[in-house]
């Protein structure tokens, strides 16, 4: 039934109808109706009382309720006359203005400024029906009191309807404060030609149940709030309109943003359904994201977007605060931004700690992923030396170690090169804040930070200890958790800078590691280098996961003991080894 109700009226909340109906009684109040002396007016008033006279002469006990139904049988008509107009309001196009910048945008609407006129003359007919009644009414009576409660609550009522205007300083006030929106806000990416920001559109139901910004309210706002501060990001796709490029790499920033999650939308079936089926199976096939397809819709203005999110349930309590609330250096913010450029694994791994782990598995989790950025630059440069594999072997896990390996070939060529421009000062009198030094003391409590070592050094040995304390060997106080957290975190990213981790990118190869095995080649470069063959020490399955090596010559237990790889896949934790011909491997 509600699909047949034009979207101006399917709109409307019932605050709405009673303030409509509580204006028109005050308008069209006992005195107004039996002084109607001439006009349509008149003439209806007395047909719809000779009516009721007539009709339901037997049910009206006193003289006095045939007027009392036909004065609300025309306010009914009122209010139906206003649904009808509301209807016709919604087919007329939106005003020359709709296109200019500014806070409150929807105020341009056609629907919208309707509602003000029709508000301002509901105001008027009612102020003439109180003026009416003060000429049997004293001011000081209860009666005429009560009657100019019944207008104002009216009149509140309407108005609060038509622009929930406290609603809209909240959200205002949300975002220019910089308070933690993460969670209540949703950043729009659309290529349709309406937009759909809570500030674009007319308020539905009288209220804002869902917040949508796009980039215009962030500059009017003139918040320092940037696109990649959110955490919700809904992507509504046009068919009948071109997918830019320009729409494309925007969809793709917010989907390489590690704490990100999309919620897409598709409508219509238009001229463009081919290009929007392949960019929906581009995006559907990362954790982030849920595709949805509304093929009997039209993208515009005019839909109750607020619902249809709301039916999906998108939203899910995080338990680790989003990283650039607390990662304040810039050279630090700017690398977590660019984890999503380096290994995609690297990228999927994050995601899974930001978006499902609960806190404690979370920090540990965070030393997992640091592991990760080790043995990708391990991989990068002794990837297809099996010789190195089993020699190097145990050293795989042990940052320290791995760490030492790498420090010639990676981290000190980095550092000459300027890829590493933090400072020791940085780390440990500005990112490293007083209470996460409080915590690095409680659990390594001979620990001092030592100037005499280059930056990488502090890093890897700081990063290593806590490890072996928190994990390795003991364990943390939960109310440390959160800054335990943090703290863990931030190494994290200074260990990616370090190791210029996100300049590495990966591809997977047809041809196969191992013959008659399902195991692909994964080939690596940095930057603009030549591809280098980083197999068998990554290997990608045959659903596309990317396996790393984890530990060579672990035993079977059986007779006849053969050399075996083991290999970790770090989405799942699960090890993995291969049974494959090679294990008798010649060198």
């Amino acid at each position: 039934m509600n699909r047949y109700i034009s979207w101006n009226n399917r709109r409307r909340d019932r605050n709405y109808w009673i303030g409509i109906w509580i204006l028109l009684a005050s308008a069209v109040n006992f005195y107004v109706w039996l002084n109607i002396e001439n006009g349509p007016a008149a003439v209806i008033r007395n047909v719809l009382e000779h009516f009721y006279r007539r009709i339901f002469l037997r049910l009206l006990i006193s003289g006095a309720g045939y007027i009392l139904f036909a004065e609300l049988t025309f306010i009914a008509g009122t209010v139906m006359i206003v649904f009808l107009l509301n209807h016709l309001a919604g087919m007329l196009p939106d005003t020359e203005l709709q296109g200019v910048s500014g806070k409150y945008r929807f105020v341009y609407k056609t629907s919208f400024l309707c509602d003000v006129f029709a508000g301002l003359f509901l105001e008027l007919a009612a102020a003439a029906g109180l003026g009416g009644m003060t000429e049997i009414l004293t001011g000081e009576s209860a009666a005429a009191w009560l009657f100019l409660l019944f207008f104002v609550c009216g009149s509140v009522l309407y108005w609060r309807s038509i622009l929930p205007a406290a609603q809209y300083h909240k959200v205002r006030n949300l975002l220019k404060a910089d308070w933690e929106y993460e969670d209540q806000v949703w950043y729009c990416i659309s290529n349709g030609r309406e937009g759909l920001s809570t500030f674009d559109r007319v308020p539905w139901e009288g209220k804002i149940s869902e917040i949508i910004v796009d980039g215009e309210d962030l500059k009017a706002l003139n918040a320092e709030v940037k696109m990649e501060t959110f955490v919700y990001y809904l992507i509504c796709i046009d068919s009948d309109e071109d997918i830019r490029e320009e729409f494309v790499s925007r969809i793709d920033f917010a989907l390489n943003t590690p704490h990100s999650r999309l919620l897409v939308f598709s409508f219509g079936c238009g001229k463009n359904g081919n290009d929007v089926k392949r960019l929906l199976g581009t995006l559907s096939g990362n954790s982030n994201v849920r595709t949805k397809e509304f093929l009997d819709l039209k993208l515009h203005g005019r839909i109750d977007i607020e619902s249809l999110i709301s039916a999906e349930n998108f939203r899910r309590k995080r338990s680790v605060r989003m990283p650039l609330r607390f990662v304040k250096n810039e050279e630090l913010a700017e690398n977590y931004l660019s984890i999503g450029k380096g290994p995609c694994l690297c990228l999927q791994f994050l995601r899974k700690i930001l978006n499902d782990l609960e806190i404690l598995p979370a920090i540990y989790a965070v030393f997992d992923f640091i592991d990760l950025q080790y043995r990708m630059a391990t991989a990068y440069e002794h990837g297809d030396d099996m010789v190195w594999m089993k020699e190097h072997g145990k050293d795989i896990g042990n940052i320290m170690s791995m760490g030492k390996e790498l420090e010639k070939s990676v981290i000190k060529k980095n550092f000459q090169q300027g890829g590493i421009r933090i400072s020791f000062d940085e780390i440990f009198s500005q990112t490293i804040t007083k209470e996460e030094m409080a915590v690095i003391r409680k659990y390594l409590p001979d620990y001092m930070p030592n100037r005499t070592y280059p930056v990488y050094t502090s890093v890897v040995y700081l990063t290593t200890s806590l490890r072996n304390v928190l994990r390795g060997h003991g364990s943390f106080e939960h109310v440390d958790a959160e800054i335990l957290f943090e703290l863990v975190f931030k190494l994290a990213l200074m260990n990616i800078l370090i190791l210029d981790a996100n300049a590495l990118t990966l591809e997977t190869e047809d041809s196969l590691v191992w013959p008659e095995e399902t195991y692909h080649k994964v080939n690596g470069r940095k930057n603009s280098q030549a591809w280098r063959n980083m197999s068998p020490f990554l290997m990608a399955s045959g659903t596309g996961n990317i396996l790393v090596f984890n530990n060579w010559n672990k035993p079977l237990k059986k007779k006849n003991e053969k050399e075996i790889v083991e290999y970790i896949n770090y989405l799942d934790g699960t090890l993995i080894l291969p049974e494959f011909p090679g294990v008798e491997m010649d060198f």
